[in-house]
């Protein structure tokens, strides 16, 4: 877990988690290690819950490991917490989070903490198993598993791998290991690292046939604009000159309103009707002649 060694196969075609980089943090909480190392900084009655970057839905089963290599190792805790939730929180302190704490053992669910497992501390590596199907979390200490903490999680929300703590004017430091390297034990079985590469194939596979960008010189003059992959429904045009000495506004034109009909995304205005957009087409749209926003030469 503290290996200095920095070759990991994390490749374009697999991407891993790792801590959250623009997650809200408190005050003097840094990453390091490439986001795979936290040192958390809390105030007065203010705790931090640092989240991975890559969270599940009611999809497969996902496992990490994470060691404390310093600071005050009684306030760590780990487990997962759901989209929205308050840095200012430790995980387990909401009725939709769900911790294990160093400390005492103990597990922790909407602010209560219940009887669990062993504490732990600096150097321990606390193995995170949770079930996104069967909405389950297991624990494990140095491999030995502490049971199943908690069941019957909402699976239909998304939740993410996370560690934090639960001190007042605290400092712990996590490493976490999201199987970017090998892990030091081994998963339960069915259980995999959590990357882009063990996430199911996205129902968009290729974004550039829904959605693409495309440049084009205005001519005064009517025009067709080619080069889609498919019949736009929402077409978004901004001038990148200035025009007669002006910068032009956003002009917005969409399939539900039909053509011939723009807002303008920087303005207050009603809809405009001066038919600036006159159709889409199967690879793009045509526009009308001289109109400023959108087609001056």
């Amino acid at each position: 877990m503290t290996a200095t060694n920095n070759q990991v196969i994390d490749t374009p075609l697999n991407n891993f988690a790792t801590l959250n980089p623009i997650s809200e943090l408190s005050s003097g909480t840094t990453l390091s290690m490439a986001n795979l190392q936290v040192a958390t900084r809390t105030t007065v009655s203010y705790h931090q819950s640092i989240p991975s970057t890559i969270g599940v839905k009611g999809i497969g089963k996902w496992y990490a490991e994470y060691q404390i290599i310093g600071g005050s190792a009684a306030y760590g805790v780990v487990g997962i917490i759901p989209e929205n939730f308050s840095v200012g929180l430790q995980p387990g302190s909401s009725i939709d989070s769900y911790g294990y704490r160093a400390a005492d053992g103990n597990k922790r669910n909407n602010f209560v903490n219940s009887v669990y497992g062993a504490t732990y501390t600096t150097n321990d590596i606390i193995g995170l198993a949770y079930d996104a199907v069967g909405g389950t979390i297991e624990f494990f200490k140095n491999g030995v598993s502490q049971g199943t903490a908690f069941n019957s999680i909402d699976t239909t929300k998304t939740y993410f791998l996370a560690c934090g703590d639960s001190g007042d004017v605290a400092t712990v430091t996590w490493s976490v290991n999201f199987g970017q390297h090998p892990f030091a034990y081994t998963p339960p079985t069915g259980f995999k690292a959590l990357s882009t590469a063990n996430l199911p194939d996205p129902t968009i596979k290729n974004p550039k046939q829904y959605f693409d960008v495309l440049t084009y010189a205005g001519s005064s003059s009517v025009q067709t604009i080619m080069g889609l992959g498919f019949q736009p429904d929402f077409v978004w045009i901004k001038s990148r000159n200035l025009v007669n000495g002006l910068a032009r506004d956003h002009d917005l034109t969409d399939s539900v309103r039909g053509v011939g009909k723009s807002l303008f995304s920087d303005l207050t205005d009603i809809e405009d009707s001066a038919g600036r957009i006159t159709a889409f087409t199967s690879t793009g749209f045509s526009l009308g002649g001289g109109y400023a926003n959108t087609n001056y030469l």
